[in-house]
């Protein structure tokens, strides 16, 4: 069932841990303004974006446990049980020293490049939540799914 959606056009898409954008490491109001959409996971670890439609790839859900980076899109390391959701572009005018500490692996990110579509959480019938891309052609379709080890 989806809770929350943002709609992205052409937009670079940052999924990131929002507690890694704090100015201070307890400082909650100190994380970035421009978040679309921030997903509670109820667990920490790593978690990856999942190339492909979710009700199809959870079906080899074995498979991609076992290389999950042969099928994933980036992985997001998750300290605080939630998943941001941003406007690459946005973030980085808001604190240009993200794409610096993203591309030297300091902060885990997976960066969505050049999404057009929906973003969403779904909870599953085992409370599991995931972050969930629609794609408008269908090219691009992700989903996130933890296995808790970076």
């Amino acid at each position: 069932m989806p809770e929350e959606s943002i709609y992205y056009k052409k937009t670079d898409v940052l999924m990131m841990d929002p507690c890694f954008s704090r100015d201070d490491d307890n400082d909650i109001d100190s994380e970035l303004y421009c978040s679309d959409l921030v997903v509670d996971t109820y667990a920490d670890g790593c978690y990856y974006a999942i190339k492909g439609r979710q009700s199809e790839m959870m079906e080899k859900i074995d498979e991609i446990a076992d290389n999950p980076e042969k099928f994933s899109l980036g992985e997001i390391a998750v300290e605080t049980a939630r998943i941001g959701i941003y406007d690459y572009r946005k973030a980085v005018e808001e604190q240009p020293e993200l794409k610096e500490r993203i591309e030297s692996k300091e902060i885990i990110a997976a960066i969505i490049k050049n999404f057009t579509g929906v973003i969403t959480s779904i909870t599953d019938d085992d409370d599991n939540v995931y972050v969930v891309g629609f794609s408008d052609d269908g090219k691009q379709d992700f989903f996130s799914v933890a296995f808790y080890e970076c």
